[in-house]
């Protein structure tokens, strides 16, 4: 699953018990490996299966965004919560181009948890993106 630049999200996709989130803004220091320096990066800590998932926004250039690869991180999110199953897959690819999202969904119900990644990846205009739906898990309806 690990490569030299990080998890890439086809590698998390699966059955997991999601256990936390937390989406902050930060200036990465550019002290990892994997990722480099920019400013006010948007930045999601998953947790999945006991193990937290960083992401980080790479906004590149002000016109072209898109998801760094997913490091194993040794803080735990700021929102944890009991066990939660979800199902992630990758987003579909459509008319207007590839996607590398990755979409977590409550296998019950069928409904949207999150999503976080690139959209129109291999555009000349590449996009991050993520939306996250705690009203989507059955508890919290």
């Amino acid at each position: 699953m690990n490569n030299e630049r990080g998890i890439l999200l086809k590698d998390l996709c699966g059955f997991h018990k999601f256990q936390g989130i937390e989406v902050s803004m930060k200036k990465n220091t550019g002290s990892s490996s994997v990722f480099q320096e920019y400013e006010n990066c948007q930045v999601v800590k998953i947790m999945l299966d006991g193990t937290t998932f960083e992401l980080m926004e790479n906004p590149d250039d002000g016109y072209r965004s898109f998801c760094e690869d997913a490091i194993i991180s040794d803080d735990t999110p700021r929102y944890t919560f009991p066990d939660y199953e979800i199902i992630c897959k990758k987003k579909p690819d459509d008319k207007y181009g590839e996607h590398d999202v990755l979409i977590a969904e409550d296998p019950n119900t069928g409904l949207t948890i999150f999503e976080i990644g690139t959209l129109y990846a291999k555009d000349y205009y590449p996009c991050w993106h993520f939306e996250y739906h705690p009203e989507n898990m059955h508890y919290n309806n």
